[in-house]
């Protein structure tokens, strides 16, 4: 599926009526509107923009998973200026930021939808509206203008937090090599901080992802980056939290940190 084709429009229509009918309906005190589509020259990556209510949501689809995030009206909705505060906070963020926890658990947990379900996106969208469900009063609440500017600061380090207990819960630890920089995290936060630092990420075209069609052998291609990148004795920089136990940028962690284990 390329950039801008016909197959792109009809999947932006899909994603848009997709998440209108599990959040429009769940949270029907909070208006939505369509704000913006957004496709990536790599992976099949997308973002789909929406205003709720006192906010704007974002639907990533981040190699074949689809998660959340919030952010105040003023947020750019695709990609941030270098050297801009990231004002997009994951939807896993926001649940542990307001149920106040210091014990780290993961909110994606997509283990019993098969990653070949033809409903995949659906059910995932309705996993994620189903736990945002009870919570969404006071995320409002959160992102409102004057609560936002007062919350800001204590929810960007509570974020940096949260991301290196997701780090260290697939046992990485601070890496100390200093050769050519490599970015890891989450779309679109990656390419943010690689634009950002002039660093390398990995990236593959969708029309090679696609051929790619079984999971095995995406990720042999990935591995072969990493194996290439650890050789060179780069510097990991990791841009986001870990979203899901099963996410390629957490399975992009473990392998390192089992390449730093003796044979």
């Amino acid at each position: 599926m390329l950039p801008g084709s016909q197959n792109d429009r009809i999947t932006a229509q899909q994603s848009t009526q997709q998440a209108q009918v599990h959040f429009g309906d769940a949270f029907a005190n909070y208006p939505v509107e369509t704000k913006g589509f957004g496709l990536e020259m790599y992976f099949n990556n997308y973002a789909l923009v929406q205003r709720m209510g006192d906010c704007l949501i974002r639907f990533v689809c981040d190699r074949e998973e689809i998660y959340l995030e919030i952010a105040e009206r003023s947020a750019p909705e695709m990609y941030r200026q270098p050297r801009k505060p990231n004002l997009w906070f994951d939807a896993s963020v926001i649940s542990a930021y307001l149920e106040k926890t210091t014990a780290f658990s993961w909110f994606y947990d997509y283990a019993g939808i098969p990653s070949d379900a033809p409903d995949r996106t659906e059910r995932q969208l309705a996993w994620i509206a189903r736990k945002m469900h009870t919570c969404w009063a006071d995320v409002q609440y959160l992102f409102g203008a004057v609560r936002f500017d007062q919350e800001k600061d204590r929810l960007m380090e509570f974020r940096e937090t949260h991301a290196r207990a997701s780090w260290q819960s697939l046992g990485w630890r601070n890496d100390p090599r200093k050769g050519n920089m490599i970015v890891l995290g989450h779309f679109p936060e990656f390419m943010d901080r690689a634009r950002e630092t002039g660093a390398k990420f990995l990236g593959i075209a969708p029309q090679v992802w696609v051929t790619l069609q079984r999971d095995e052998l995406r990720w042999a291609v990935t591995k072969q980056f990493l194996d290439s990148a650890w050789k060179a004795k780069s510097a990991f920089i990791l841009a986001t939290e870990v979203r899901s136990p099963t996410s390629y940028f957490a399975r992009e962690l473990q392998y390192l940190v089992s390449l730093e284990k003796p044979a």
